[in-house]
């Protein structure tokens, strides 16, 4: 594949990235992009006794390559004296400074009045001491980077930033068309996931052709998963046991043992509490929060979306709680597996869900 670097300059990303488009060669296709330089507005300050100085040292916090628009005083310096009493000078200078907000200062602490000692502690006075204070000037320089934009763009597609800027820049585009032929699950995964411009979530998936090998592997666990002994003691996996109900949502028929090897080793659930075994509706619903929350790392919503995809891709009509149902089968199916695996004391992380939906996606 061939690839070349483009960067373009504009007072906000968009218009960036607009410019970087009318650069991009026909029929190439954005691989990466890297925000150099958001464009934003940003506020440098300096704080000091006076103006002058405060002015100076925000200018020393404006990079030099940013332009300077506004420099103005938010607090403006000022001086008077505040009288303590106390029986040392340093007793009075902590007096002082206890009272003083953040950008307040002691400019000095002197011995006005000496206190009386007394006779026998009848009539005794503390020292009286004068403090000048100083409110210090505090100076905003608002200042503005120009828009940096950085693309790696390629003769074929090669990422998932590379897909999903194409999706959102022309979805009805011959290059959009042309990229569902060639990554067909893919952009119906984009499309169930909602999260187009999301390019974080999608980077932790691994970019690649589909194989017979990774959909076969998706449906071991979303059809026929191996239950081991929770299979001998009634903890059989029903093909039926997740349906969409007509109010729109996915339901997910309880099984005590099943549930119950669930929420015993799922340590996305540490801290939620025990649960009973005699509480099967309770034991339900966590092993429910188990295998939705296992069902959410990217990387294996998109392994198991990929049996009902394949349903889809002719007629490209998703339906997204058929896909999370097929996702939640798949999921319950893997954390079963990999239960029977599990030494004594084992828990079931998210690291080890990964570790093995890695697996399968490279097969």
């Amino acid at each position: 594949m061939s690839t070349q670097t483009l960067q373009a300059e504009a007072e906000t990303v968009e218009l960036a990235r607009a410019n970087l488009k009318t650069q991009i060669p026909d029929g190439w296709f954005i691989q990466s992009e890297e925000i150099l330089s958001t464009g934003k507005i940003q506020i440098s300050r300096g704080t000091a006794e006076t103006y002058a100085e405060a002015a100076v040292k925000a200018e020393a916090n404006v990079p030099h390559d940013s332009r300077p628009l506004e420099t103005k005083e938010v607090q403006k310096a000022e001086t008077w004296t505040l009288t303590v009493e106390a029986e040392t000078q340093a007793a009075a200078q902590g007096l002082v400074k206890g009272k003083l907000a953040k950008t307040e200062v002691v400019k000095s602490v002197e011995l006005a009045v000496p206190g009386k000692k007394g006779f026998l502690g009848i009539g005794k006075t503390l020292d009286q001491y004068k403090a000048v204070i100083v409110r210090q000037s505090i100076v905003e320089i608002t200042h503005k980077k120009t828009a940096l934009l950085r693309v790696v763009v390629g003769d074929q597609v090669a990422t998932w930033e590379g897909l999903l800027a194409v999706l959102r820049s022309a979805p009805e585009s011959s290059q959009a068309k042309q990229l569902f032929e060639q990554f067909p699950y893919h952009v119906l995964f984009v499309a169930v996931s909602n999260r187009i411009g999301d390019a974080s979530y999608f980077s932790r998936i691994p970019f690649g052709p589909v194989t017979p090998a990774m959909i076969a592997g998706a449906k071991h666990y979303v059809e026929n998963p191996s239950t081991g002994l929770l299979g001998a003691f009634g903890g059989g996996l029903d093909p039926d046991r997740y349906v969409v109900k007509p109010d729109g949502k996915v339901y997910r028929k309880a099984n005590l043992v099943t549930d119950g090897a669930i929420v015993s080793v799922a340590d996305c659930l540490t801290g939620r509490g025990q649960v009973s075994l005699n509480d099967p509706a309770g034991a339900a619903r966590f092993a429910f929060d188990a295998i939705m929350h296992y069902a959410e790392l990217p990387a294996a919503a998109f392994l198991f979306a990929l049996p009902y995809l394949e349903t889809v891709v002719t007629s490209k009509k998703v339906d997204l709680q058929q896909t999370q149902a097929t996702q939640y089968k798949g999921v319950e199916g893997l954390l079963v597996e990999l239960y029977n695996d599990l030494g004594e004391g084992g828990l079931i992380s998210d690291r080890m869900v990964l570790d093995k939906v890695d697996s399968l996606l490279r097969a």
